[in-house]
């Protein structure tokens, strides 16, 4: 078998794993509304019908913008940043998901929650931005 086939599934299932223990992290510490849970019902549904739009996803709308700074930590960025013009070209994508109203609801959580927590976060959010980078650079990448 091709070692960059094996190696990205590896990636896929890892992104995967990490991908729901944030959803499940986000579930235990974060909103409580009916549009969340909707969003989780809705995130496991897919994962039954059509897995791969996570990764797909998350390196479009996430990795492709923001890699340097979420590799860097950078979280006071991602609290003063306007996404408005970010979410042009993916309007779609942005309110199905309802994706400001969690971005505006972390940024009045960040100073009542925990450190801890939110190095757990950070942390979740940089290997999954990590996986689906490689993911989707495997090719370009000689696996020995």
């Amino acid at each position: 078998m091709n070692a960059n086939i094996e190696k990205k599934r590896q990636l896929f299932k890892q992104f995967n794993a990490c991908y729901f223990e944030l959803l499940n992290l986000m579930k235990k510490h974060g909103s409580t509304s009916m549009e969340f849970k909707k969003f989780y019902s809705y995130n496991y549904f897919i994962k039954n019908t059509n897995v791969k739009l996570f990764i797909k996803t998350w390196n479009e709308t996430i990795t492709s913008l923001y890699y340097d700074e979420i590799m860097k930590g950078n979280i006071q960025y991602f609290l003063e940043k306007d996404y408005t013009n970010d979410m042009k070209g993916n309007e779609g994508f942005s309110q199905s998901y309802n994706i400001s109203s969690y971005i505006e609801y972390f940024k009045t959580i960040y100073n009542s929650v925990e450190k801890e927590l939110i190095s757990t976060f950070v942390e979740k959010i940089k290997i999954l931005t990590s996986l689906s980078y490689d993911y989707f650079n495997l090719d370009s990448i000689k696996v020995i």
